[in-house]
């Protein structure tokens, strides 16, 4: 099984003009390669005698033809050449234990042949012939396995396989069998049994959010899949957030719409900026034509970190009093709310300017100052859990909570935050044998409530 371009296997004008396609083994795969994309044309070549089935749903498609392909988030769009098998097994941490269990996929009834191969993935044995290797033949009336060599984890010798064979137009059939390496077996597709048939739901919902700016921008992107060949009018509906605002006018907070084939919309979420949370959690709806909700997601907005620190970095001691801070922006969609102090260095303005390296090149120390101000709804007794890449001091409200000199430390303390305004500061000290550039300096941190969860009540500014 390799990589290659479709036209390759197909000789064909066409293949050129989809030119982000490819063959993997006997899967076509059309890959998403535009930012945002849930939707995208797929063609599938081969003429009208060739046949396709949907990886996902067995749904067997003609040859020659552009179709639309569905791409959430979580699924690339996958196609299987008729008369082809794959085979998968269950996910595991060691190659040693994934061959306990194999699912083969048999599409069409045609002649196909596939070699499964084991060893223990680690040392050179195999060169002792200490492997095991067996093949699975499909003809038109059934599926054979046979081994060709049976020297590894001989005591260990029973595999459990499963099999679906795909056929017509939706007609999945199984069948489930304990092979015993060493054995030839041969299974008819008479013995098969045909899959019960499943309703599927009159839609499919994914929604995401996978698209995030560093400015704090999120966009929301729902794509709706008819799964019924009449259409329907249905309504979709987004919470409106308290921190975040719809930078979308056609967008006022809910949407009809007739779904015929496919729905798609992307919404656009901005943060308002000042007094944020930590996070916020808003719900995605959709309603039918009755007004029943048949679908509720809850979508989280920002990551779930402290934002709005000011702060100030210098290659030289820093003392408040004298001390200009800036405001460490972009930080809403930062996946981990690591402040890097290094964005903020600048050998005569002490943060208030960019970086500038020119000079620093043979520093080995450094100096930062942070704080954010944190306003909470009442007194309440929290959790801060904080990491620095280097020795820092944590305080809150001017007590300490804690000071380490570790490097690259995370730790959860308690703290007590009064009812209002509160403040908490963050002094880090760089030192090292090895030059400021190119190495981390920094800090992230969040506040938990007593849960040790993530706490949606406080804002920090």
């Amino acid at each position: 099984m390799f990589i290659r371009p479709c036209f390759v296997d197909y000789k064909e004008k066409s293949t050129l003009s989809y030119k982000y396609q490819y063959m993997f083994g006997d899967i076509l795969v059309s890959p998403i390669v535009n930012y945002g994309q849930r939707i995208k044309d797929t063609y599938l070549p081969g003429g009208y005698k060739e046949y396709w089935y949907d990886f996902y749903s067995g749904r067997k498609l003609k040859g020659g033809q552009t179709i639309k392909s569905t791409a959430p988030i979580e699924k690339i769009p996958l196609y299987v050449r008729e008369n082809s098998m794959i085979i998968q097994t269950n996910p595991h941490l060691s190659a040693q234990d994934i061959y306990s269990e194999y699912h083969l996929s048999i599409f069409g009834q045609g002649n196909s042949n596939l070699t499964v191969y084991e060893d223990d993935g680690e040392t050179y044995e195999y060169q002792n012939e200490i492997y095991n290797e067996f093949t699975f033949e499909s003809s038109s009336d059934g599926v054979k396995i046979r081994t060709k060599n049976k020297n590894y984890r001989i005591n260990h010798s029973i595999r459990k396989i499963n099999i679906k064979l795909f056929k017509d137009e939706n007609d999945i059939y199984e069948y489930q069998l304990d092979y015993n390496i060493g054995d030839e077996t041969f299974i008819k597709y008479d013995d098969f049994k045909k899959q019960s048939a499943k309703k599927d739901n009159a839609i499919s919902v994914h929604v995401d959010t996978m698209d995030r700016l560093k400015d704090g921008t999120i966009y929301l992107n729902t794509l709706i899949v008819n799964n019924e060949d009449l259409p329907g009018s249905y309504t979709f509906e987004v919470e409106i957030p308290k921190h975040y605002f719809f930078d979308d006018v056609s967008l006022k907070s809910k949407d009809t719409f007739v779904l015929n084939d496919y729905y798609q919309r992307k919404v656009k979420i901005v943060p308002y900026g000042y007094k944020m949370p930590q996070h916020e959690k808003i719900k995605v709806l959709v309603k039918d034509c009755q007004g029943e909700l048949i679908y509720e997601e809850q979508v989280t907005l920002g990551n779930g970190y402290m934002k709005n620190w000011k702060v100030s970095v210098s290659k030289d001691p820093i003392y408040e009093s004298t001390t200009n801070f800036v405001r460490a922006d972009k930080m809403e969609n930062n996946p981990w709310g690591y402040v890097n102090l290094l964005d903020f260095i600048n050998i005569k303005y002490k943060g208030s300017r960019p970086i500038d390296l020119q000079g620093y090149t043979d520093i080995k120390e450094g100096f930062g100052k942070s704080f954010v101000n944190i306003y909470s709804p009442q007194v309440k007794e929290v959790y801060f859990r904080v990491k620095g890449d280097s020795s820092f001091n944590l305080r809150l409200n001017h007590v300490e909570l804690i000071s380490t000199n570790k490097f690259r430390e995370e730790i959860v303390v308690p703290g007590r935050l009064e009812k209002g305004h509160n403040v908490l500061q963050f002094d880090l000290t760089f030192l090292s044998d090895h030059p400021l550039t190119g190495r981390e300096f920094g800090f992230s941190a969040q506040v938990l409530n007593k849960e040790q969860e993530i706490d949606e009540e406080i804002l920090v500014y």
